[in-house]
């Protein structure tokens, strides 16, 4: 099995990048909703949030009271970076216990945002990072959550320059539009992939560049 790390920032297509994977019968585990799954009321990791941070982040029905943890968090470095590392832990682990049940199959993406922050990069085999021009994105992002230019340029995750100290671990470079024939390259690329019997990065990164001389814009970084 061939472990696949699918990361982007916000507007870079990483959500259609990973509803097609689906769409296609690929398994895609996705890091955000184990995290939410692991908050639900009652659970472990809730408690110890509780314990940790405050009752207060608790509402009276039982779930977690989101903004007053992220109040609570951000306020700090060092608390925002305990939560980290209570959260990013339990996420791993999970997901890595759930890809460990698929031995069967040749090839599972997870898709996990802070793929890098949370170290989960390095239980990869390979890492493909969507990506887009910062104007596509920002107007993506304008457009789906009815956003201002301004309040989209605050945002933190809008900006790509630590990703792009990091892309020396990234195996492919991906930009999605829309208008590419990006379905055609990638299921060629996938069907490669799953045929081999064992797994040679060498050998494979030698081979399977050449799906995507057209469609995908994909630089070996």
């Amino acid at each position: 099995m061939i472990l696949i790390g699918l990361t982007g920032g916000i507007g870079a297509g990483k959500t259609t990048v990973s509803d097609y994977l689906k769409e296609k019968g690929y398994t895609v585990l996705d890091a955000d909703l184990v995290a939410r799954e692991i908050v639900e009321p009652g659970t472990e990791t809730l408690l110890t949030l509780a314990e940790i941070f405050g009752k207060d982040i608790i509402d009276p029905d039982g779930s977690l009271n989101r903004g007053r943890l992220a109040d609570i968090a951000f306020s700090d470095s060092k608390q925002k970076k305990l939560l980290d590392r209570i959260m990013h832990g339990k996420v791993i682990k999970i997901l890595l216990d759930r890809a460990k049940t698929m031995s069967d199959q040749q090839l599972v993406f997870i898709d996990v945002p802070l793929l890098f922050e949370s170290g989960m990069d390095q239980y990869m085999d390979q890492v493909w990072l969507v990506d887009a021009d910062d104007e596509v994105r920002i107007l993506r992002v304008m457009d789906r959550d009815g956003s201002s230019r301004e309040e989209v340029l605050n945002r933190s995750d809008i900006s790509w320059e630590g990703m792009k100290k990091k892309k020396k671990h990234i195996s492919y470079w991906i930009t999605v539009e829309l208008k590419d024939p990006f379905i055609i390259k990638l299921i060629k690329y996938l069907t490669y992939l799953s045929r081999k019997k064992t797994y040679d990065s060498k050998i494979f990164f030698q081979n399977s560049t050449r799906f995507y001389n057209h469609a995908v814009y994909c630089r070996m970084r």
